[in-house]
C-alpha cells in the first residue's frame, strides 16, 4: 500500500512539474497574435530600406514605396518570430538598448499591423549575445530579451529579397497553353499545348510535335530563373526589344514581356511594375536556342504498337505483322518498334539535309490506337535519316539506332534470298 502510494505521489509530483514547464514555456513566448490576425507588416532592414506588405487575396504584396512582385515564401517568412520564445530577460521595460544594437527607429525591425492599421506587435533584432546561436531583441513593451538566432533570421533579410525575382512570377508551366517568342519582331518561336501534347511552331511557321520532356526542361528554365539586380527606371535600356515572350494560360488571361540585351546578360520589365530585372548570363542562350532542340524525338509518343509493316526498297510488297498477347511473331518486329518509339540523335529541317538522288530506302507503316503512321527510312553521310510522312523535319538515328538498323536489314537480306 506504502509503495502504490509514493508511487502516486512520485506521478503527481512529475505532472506538477511538467505543468509548471509548461506554463513557464508559455510565458516565455514573445506575443498571442497569431499569423492570421497580422493583415500589414512594415519592415525595415539593417540598412534602413523599408517596406509596407499587405495581404491580398493573392496572398502578400509590396505595396509600398511601390507596388513590387512579391517573393510569398520570403513574405511568410516574416511571419515565423510569432511562434518563437524568448530564453532570457535582459533588461527590463524601457531600458537603453544601445548596448545590445537595439538603437531606437536603427536596424531591423517589424510591425505587425491589423487590416485597419492598429499595431498588434512589433519586433527589433539586435546584436550577437556572448552565448552561442543567441541574440538580443526588443519586443513591443520595450523589454530586451535574449532569443534564438534562428528564430530572429528572418529579419536578416534584405528589402531586396522581398521582391520576386522570377521573369514571370505567379505563372508555371502547367498554366501556360500558349508561348510565343519573338526576336527582333520577328516571330521565332510558338508553343500550343493541344490534347496529344505541346505542338511548336518554328520561325518558317511549320508545325511539329514537340517532346514533353524538352519542353517541360526549357519552361522550368525559362519561368525559374532568379534575377540578380533590380533596376530603376531610369537605368532601363531604350528603344526596341531584342526579344519579346507572350504568353497565354486557359482563361484569356495574356503577359507580355519585353527583353535587352546587354552584353552577356539579359534585362526584363514585368507588367504591372516599374523598372526591371538583370539576369547573368543564362537566359540570354535559352532564348537564342534552336527550336529544333525541343522537337520530339520519337517518332511515335507511345509503346506497344498494334501494327508494324515493312517495305524494302527492292520489293512493291509489304511485309505486316501483328501483336497478339504473346508479343510480335519474330524478333525482328522489336527492333522496328523500338526504332519507332525511342528517341533519336537530332532532328533538323527538311530543308536543311540535301538528299542524295537514287538511295535505297526502307518504309514503315505502325498502328498505335487507330492512328496509322507512314515512315522513310534512307542511308545518307555515313547516317541514317528517318522522315515521318507529312512533317516538315527529318529525324537522324543514334549511332546505336544505325547499328540495330543495319544488322536487321543484313538479317532480313539474307532471309529474302531464301
Amino acid at each position: 500500500m506504502l509503495l502504490l502510494v509514493a508511487a502516486g505521489g512520485i506521478w503527481w509530483a512529475e505532472q506538477d512539474q511538467q505543468r509548471s514547464q509548461q506554463a513557464e514555456q508559455q510565458a516565455r513566448k514573445l506575443t498571442r497574435v497569431t499569423a492570421d490576425q497580422v493583415q500589414q507588416m512594415r519592415y525595415w532592414d539593417a540598412e534602413g530600406e523599408s517596406l509596407l506588405l499587405r495581404r491580398e487575396a493573392q496572398g502578400w504584396q509590396i505595396t509600398e514605396p511601390h507596388r513590387w512582385m512579391t517573393d510569398q515564401g520570403a513574405a511568410e517568412r516574416l511571419l515565423q518570430p510569432l511562434q518563437a520564445h524568448w530564453s532570457k530577460a535582459v533588461t527590463p521595460r524601457g531600458a537603453d538598448g544601445a548596448p545590445f544594437g537595439l538603437q531606437k527607429g536603427q536596424g531591423s525591425r517589424l510591425h505587425y499591423r491589423d487590416e485597419g492599421g492598429e499595431l498588434l506587435f512589433s519586433l527589433q533584432r539586435g546584436d550577437s549575445a556572448m552565448s552561442r546561436g543567441t541574440q538580443y531583441a526588443a519586443l513591443a513593451d520595450g523589454s530586451i530579451v535574449l532569443m534564438s538566432q534562428s528564430d530572429l533570421n528572418p529579419l536578416s533579410q534584405k528589402v531586396a529579397q522581398l521582391r520576386d525575382r522570377n521573369p514571370i512570377p505567379g505563372w508555371d508551366r502547367q498554366r501556360i497553353q500558349q508561348l510565343h517568342l519573338s526576336a527582333q519582331g520577328r516571330p521565332q518561336l510558338s508553343l500550343m499545348r493541344q490534347a496529344e501534347g505541346w505542338q511548336l511552331r518554328s520561325a518558317q511557321q511549320q508545325q511539329m510535335p514537340a517532346s514533353r520532356q524538352r519542353v517541360a526542361r526549357w519552361l522550368d528554365q525559362l519561368l525559374l530563373q532568379r534575377g540578380d539586380l533590380f533596376l530603376e527606371q531610369e537605368a532601363m535600356p531604350q528603344g526596341e526589344a531584342d526579344w519579346q515572350v507572350q504568353l497565354a494560360d486557359a482563361g484569356g488571361k495574356r503577359r507580355v514581356i519585353p527583353i535587352w540585351r546587354e552584353g552577356e546578360d539579359v534585362v526584363l520589365t514585368r507588367q504591372g511594375e516599374a523598372g526591371g530585372l538583370r539576369f547573368k548570363q543564362q537566359l540570354g542562350p535559352l532564348l537564342e536556342q534552336n527550336p529544333m532542340e525541343l522537337v520530339a524525338l520519337k517518332p511515335i509518343e507511345g509503346a506497344e504498337l498494334q501494327m508494324l509493316a515493312y517495305r524494302l526498297a527492292a520489293s512493291e510488297l509489304w511485309v505486316e505483322a501483328q501483336r497478339d498477347q504473346k508479343g510480335w511473331p519474330k524478333p525482328f518486329w522489336q527492333t522496328f518498334e523500338q526504332l519507332l518509339t525511342r528517341e533519336a540523335r537530332t532532328a533538323k529541317p527538311v530543308a536543311a539535309v540535301a538528299r542524295v538522288a537514287n538511295v535505297a530506302s526502307l518504309q514503315l507503316k505502325a498502328r498505335l490506337g487507330k492512328k496509322v503512321s507512314r515512315f522513310e527510312l534512307w542511308p545518307q553521310d555515313k547516317s541514317w535519316y528517318l522522315h515521318v510522312e507529312g512533317a516538315h523535319y527529318l529525324l537522324q538515328l543514334t549511332p546505336l539506332q544505325i547499328e540495330q538498323l543495319e544488322e536487321l536489314l543484313s538479317l532480313l537480306g539474307r532471309e529474302g534470298k531464301r
